[in-house]
């Protein structure tokens, strides 16, 4: 009788523990998605310099620096590498809440402090780099890195990027980046300053490609200045992508060359400020729905657009496909009936992209689609 009751002991042991591992695991899912505050989009953080006694508006202290990431990582959020996020841009995925994190100018600070932080993490992340101080460490307002802390710097996933190789300066309130400059009272020529830019960008890659294997294609604008004649040469130049100081969240819709980030780098940045940064980032909708970009909002319903080469959609949501062919009808393919439904209001491009009506988007789903103002995010009822 005591073995039996041993027995019947441990099977309701067991019994009861499976049942707390199966609440503990459908518990945690629930509060995981709950979490989820933006998808198909990237959040890219902005930091200068990290130091316990400078003291200015773009550094922060170590335990600043620690405390936001491991706030933005309870509270959800993912960590992503540079090339998840190159791959993001061309079409891939990347997890929700996605952030990536970047450093400007190339400061000492970054090996010192920012890396042992980092690494002890599993957090990527790029510096953009002012390569003219590789050579002259102290020869600026701080101390900056060199050629031998890149080259020490083995792990890629820590990757060294553009920031101009001597560029970084302003006249009359311009970048040199932008501004044509004045020399010997004679102002420059649309050739020599295509000339310039050229040149540096050119001596900014060579260095940084010579002193790591990752790859010297994207650029942060000092002081976020840029024009649309300075794009087009820094593309000629092997630019492929680049950061601006504009507030926003990354999404594939975005203009390469004019991504926007978050600034996460100043002293009056406190964890939950930079996640509430990040979260007044996400795109805000207000009603009346007339409008509202179509790709956005069937990805926050777990669906999906996909251009065609003769510029229809696929419309693929709640199990069913759906052909766009013109801004006012959509048809039901792939299925065993056949329905073709007209839009009461006509789709409308703007801004590289499409926007449909709210009641058009549920009459092609069939159910009720609610905006929660809280996550900024729209649901299926």
């Amino acid at each position: 009788m005591i073995v039996i009751k041993r027995k019947s002991y441990l099977l309701w042991a067991m019994g009861l523990g499976i049942l707390l591992l199966i609440f503990t695991s459908t518990y945690l899912g629930v509060i995981k998605k709950e979490k989820v505050f933006y998808s198909n989009r990237v959040a890219v953080l902005a930091y200068h310099n990290i130091d316990d006694l400078l003291q200015n508006p773009i550094t922060i202290t170590i335990a600043q620096f620690r405390s936001q990431l491991d706030y933005l990582r309870t509270q959800g959020f993912t960590f992503i590498k540079y090339e998840q996020f190159k791959h993001f841009l061309a079409g891939g995925e990347v997890p929700p809440n996605a952030v990536l994190v970047t450093f400007d100018d190339g400061y000492s600070s970054f090996v010192k402090s920012a890396q042992l932080i980092l690494t002890q993490e599993k957090i990527p992340a790029i510096n953009f780099i002012i390569t003219h101080f590789l050579t002259n460490p102290s020869e600026g307002k701080a101390t900056y890195l060199t050629s031998s802390d890149i080259r020490g710097v083995t792990d890629r996933s820590f990757v060294f990027q553009c920031h101009t190789d001597n560029l970084h300066r302003k006249v009359d309130g311009y970048s040199y980046l932008t501004q044509r400059l004045v020399i010997n009272g004679v102002k420059e020529s649309e050739y020599d300053y295509h000339f310039r830019i050229k040149s540096d960008t050119a001596a900014c890659r060579e260095k940084l490609g010579s002193l790591q294997s990752n790859e010297v294609d994207s650029m942060a604008y000092p002081y976020g200045d840029y024009d649309d004649t300075l794009i087009p040469i820094l593309r000629q130049e092997g630019i492929r992508y680049a950061f601006t100081v504009q507030q926003g969240l990354v999404d594939r819709q975005n203009d390469k060359m004019k991504l926007p980030r978050i600034n996460a780098g100043s002293p009056w940045v406190t964890p939950e400020t930079l996640k509430n940064n990040i979260i007044n980032a996400i795109p805000c909708f207000d009603p009346p729905f007339n409008e509202i970009p179509l790709r956005d909002i069937v990805q926050q319903l777990d669906g999906k657009v996909t251009p065609t080469p003769d510029h229809s959609l696929i419309l693929e949501i709640d199990h069913r496909k759906w052909l766009i062919r013109n801004s006012n009808r959509a048809e039901l393919v792939e299925q065993l009936e056949e329905q073709t439904i007209i839009f009461d209001r006509s789709l409308v491009t703007k801004d590289h992209k499409t926007y449909i009506d709210l009641g058009d988007l549920q009459r092609l789903v069939t159910r009720k689609i609610k905006y929660v103002k809280e996550t900024r995010r729209f649901q299926l009822n």
